[in-house]
């Protein structure tokens, strides 16, 4: 698994191959295949392995015991930073989950998502507004702002590549504020 996650900082996800890390770990062609059924089995794994590493992120943003809008800030901080240091682990963490998939897989997903969804209504609830959208939806309008300021950042669309992450979280500050404060 550790050879693959290197093999996923070095290439994009398109160009790893079971043989090709068989190769690289100087095994017989057919050991992966003793791990991984096939290449998606392989892409799932690392999957629910950048998901633990989102889940692990939220966790310790909870710890540190700030408001829900500062909780979604360091979110998309994490993003961009993930974006910009290993933008084949952010490009597969933004990829559509295939179905049918695990079970360990969605439920990793569906506790990201409440974790996001909670930390929206927690700010709507502390700044007094009640939303013309349902909570879903807001959320689903924050989870796709936050993967775009980091697409932005690893993207290089915004300006000044030494700065692109801060100015990445200074566009979501923004539209964090705007999405939440006009949508009440």
């Amino acid at each position: 698994m550790e050879l693959s996650e290197q093999a996923l900082d070095d290439n994009k996800l398109e160009q790893i191959s079971l043989r090709g890390l068989a190769k690289q770990a100087g095994v017989s062609h057919s050991a992966p295949y003793r791990h991984f059924k096939n290449k998606r089995a392989l892409e799932q794994a690392l999957l629910i392995k950048e998901m633990d590493n989102l889940n692990e992120a939220i966790a310790g943003i909870k710890r540190n015991e700030v408001s829900p809008h500062r909780s979604l800030l360091d979110l998309g901080e994490y993003l961009c930073e993930l974006a910009s240091d290993h933008p084949s682990r952010f490009q597969l963490l933004a990829s559509p989950i295939e179905k049918p998939a695990p079970a360990r897989l969605t439920g990793l997903r569906d506790s990201i998502f409440k974790e996001i969804l909670r930390w929206t209504v927690s700010y709507l609830h502390e700044q007094g507004l009640r939303s013309q959208f349902q909570p879903v939806q807001l959320t689903q309008s924050i989870w796709t702002g936050l993967f775009g300021c980091a697409s932005l950042a690893k993207s290089h669309w915004i300006d000044d590549e030494s700065q692109s992450e801060n100015r990445a979280v200074k566009i979501l500050e923004s539209f964090l504020d705007h999405i939440l404060k006009s949508s009440h």
